[in-house]
């Protein structure tokens, strides 16, 4: 008698274990461990020596893998040939990478994030450690940094910065030329995926639907870590459709390590590793020749970064209320905020003025096709048909962007549609590119002309975003990277090497060596910071701040969540730049402080040290002692 489908099922997983017995029992052994510490919850002091000291070595072991992965895939292709037959979608490809840097300036726009990136870059270059320094003095003939905090971020961009600056040396430009490399490629996977949807016309179809896109150019041109996980998303998404067609284990191997590559670019990624986990175990359990490989068995080691990420994330969200106390509550992810964010949501994306950096067009073609795909594909069950596997693809592609966007991007606290939070946006629009070249492939008309009506559309569509893409954005953030910009400048002109900054930007400082502490640090110990003036330490110390305006109070504080320098530190102003009725930068110098009894301390007050040590050692390491923030040197 013939076996029932489940078991025959279960009789091939049993040959597959057999002939892979140490992969599963390696790749069990794993999964519990990680399920263990998913359930119970990673150690905290683990956690951070993991991800603070071992960080940077498995981005390291991981990169070599995808490389070499890469190459056992790419090695048979003939390269030439397809250059030859797609050379035209290859120079639109190329035109669509150099023109997204052509109306947006390059520099900083998202300061909750993009000097903490650049800052690990250069961590990880020096010290291979991942880490933020907080504050660094001019010593030694450099800078040395002080007190570490943690970075809950995922940090493969910053490797990735780090590498470029092993091979170049450090420069700070190495951030925006990354993503402008970055942007490049992901156009030229734009271009493949949008051809395994729609061979025929759907790769140009799909660059320039994204160079529609005016949010596209601002991410490029910025020093985040939005277009390195958007490009391995995309990335993700062709491997796997061509793994479904081709279930080869080089191509298994592959996709595993593009999985894990995008679980390390953003917190919330590693989400996307369940549609590809979906469709391994699919094809595991109907396909008699897929099963595990070494890689893949081994795989689950590479998770244990991220769940550390995931509990440093945890440890650092208990002190978020102390930055944000208007949320009584203490609750950042909530169902409650998602009817509000879908309208403001909504909103933007249909914007058609040129304020906001949207694609209507794009959104509204995206949703249709996103309609049509789930319309068809329960049609297509309903009436006892297979879904074509291609299509099945999508739909699981589609759900897992779908379900981080409302479960992680519109349940936050945040406006997902302010000017720091709305590169959240991009992945969404990764999923409308697609769904809309899979709404055009499965349109009927004449093979002539609908070419040419798709590249019609598209263009129609990329010149109603070219005013947009021209258009300097404007708002509270995009004034506060301005003025941030316009300091940088302003210290680079003036800076004499021998002056200590002190700022709620003093990362951004740090990361372009110069000296600096922040606001609260400066505060607490200010008699200090002067006292190393008197010594001749520093010839001065200038405040760089970006302030508020708040029309009720008549008070102006410190833009961003930051300590206002305290009231007894006495400045006069050096410089001041104000473009907007409600924000202002300045420069001010500290000349002095009041004391406990209300006398006004100068710097010409303080005497000189020196002559309370006999040797210069003792008098060194008494200075040093003086530095806020400073790690101290055992004696």
């Amino acid at each position: 008698m013939e076996a029932s489908m489940p078991e025959r099922r279960i009789k091939s997983f049993q040959r597959k274990f057999s002939e892979r017995r140490f992969e599963w029992l390696v790749l069990i052994l794993l999964l519990i461990l990680v399920s263990l510490l998913i359930v119970r919850g990673f150690p905290l002091g683990a956690a951070i020596h993991l991800h603070a000291h071992a960080g940077y070595h498995f981005c390291l072991a991981l990169f070599a893998l995808l490389i070499f992965l890469t190459w056992k895939v790419l090695r048979f292709v003939d390269f030439a040939a397809f250059a030859r037959y797609r050379w035209r979608g290859l120079l639109c490809v190329l035109m669509a990478g150099v023109f997204v840097h052509f109306f947006q300036p390059h520099m900083m726009r998202v300061f909750n994030d993009e000097p903490g990136h650049q800052m690990v870059a250069k961590i990880m270059h020096l010290e291979r450690e991942n880490s933020v320094p907080e504050v660094g003095y001019a010593l030694q003939g450099g800078i040395e940094y002080g007190e570490r905090s943690l970075n809950y971020r995922m940090y493969f961009y910053s490797f990735l910065v780090s590498m470029v600056h092993d091979l170049t040396g450090f420069r700070i430009e190495n951030g925006v030329w990354l993503n402008g490399f970055m942007g490049l490629f992901l156009f030229f996977l734009i271009y493949l995926g949008g051809n395994r949807i729609y061979p025929e016309s759907g790769g140009a179809l799909a660059v320039l639907l994204l160079l529609s896109l005016p949010l596209i150019d601002e991410t490029v041109t910025s020093y985040g870590h939005d277009i390195t996980n958007i490009t391995f998303l995309a990335a993700f998404f062709l491997v796997m459709s061509h793994y479904s067609e081709r279930r080869t284990p080089e191509l298994l191997n592959l996709l595993v390590a593009i999985g894990l590559c995008l679980g390390f670019s953003r917190n919330e990624s590693a989400l996307y590793l369940i549609p590809g986990a979906l469709v391994f175990i699919v094809f595991l359990l109907r396909d008699p020749q897929v099963n595990i490989t070494r890689f893949v068995a081994i795989a689950p080691i590479f998770l244990l970064p991220i769940l550390a990420a995931r509990r440093v994330f945890e440890e650092v969200m208990v002190d978020l209320p102390t930055v944000f106390p208007h949320l009584t509550d203490n609750q950042f992810f909530a169902f409650r905020y998602i009817p509000e964010n879908l309208m403001r949501t909504g909103r933007w994306m249909f914007d058609f003025s040129t304020t906001v950096p949207s694609s209507p067009v794009l959104a509204f073609l995206g949703l249709t096709g996103l309609l049509a795909l789930l319309t068809s594909t329960i049609r297509t069950l309903l009436i006892g048909k297979r879904v074509v596997l291609n299509d099945w693809i999508i739909a699981l592609f589609a759900i897992s962007v779908a379900a981080s966007f409302v479960f992680v991007i519109l349940s936050l606290f945040w406006n997902p549609v302010a000017g720091e939070a709305v590169r959240f946006l991009l992945p969404i629009h990764l999923l409308f590119v697609f769904a809309t070249v899979w709404l055009f492939r499965g349109t009927k008309k004449p093979r002539r002309t609908f070419p040419l009506a798709i590249y019609s559309l598209a263009a129609v569509i990329f010149f109603m975003g070219i005013p947009t893409k021209m258009r300097e954005v404007r708002g509270d953030n995009r004034t506060f990277a301005k003025y941030a910009d316009w300091g940088l400048k302003w210290v680079k002109e003036n800076d004499d090497r021998n002056t200590l900054y002190v700022s709620q930007l003093h990362t951004l400082m740090l990361v372009n060596d110069y000296p600096a502490l922040d606001l609260s640090r400066a505060s607490e110990r200010i008699e200090d910071l002067m006292q190393l003036v008197a010594e001749g330490y520093y010839a001065e110390v200038l405040v760089f701040i970006i302030e508020q305006y708040d029309a009720s109070s008549d008070a102006w504080s410190p833009s961003r969540p930051a300590s206002p320098l305290g009231a007894n530190v006495l400045t006069e102003v050096v410089d001041e730049r104000r473009w907007a009725y409600n924000q202002r930068a300045r420069f001010l110098r500290i000349t002095g402080f009041e004391n406990a009894d209300g006398q006004v301390v100068k710097h010409g007050d303080l005497s000189s040290v020196k002559d309370e040590f006999s040797n210069f050692n003792e008098y060194w390491y008494a200075m040093r002692r003086l530095h806020p923030g400073l790690k101290q040197r055992a004696d």
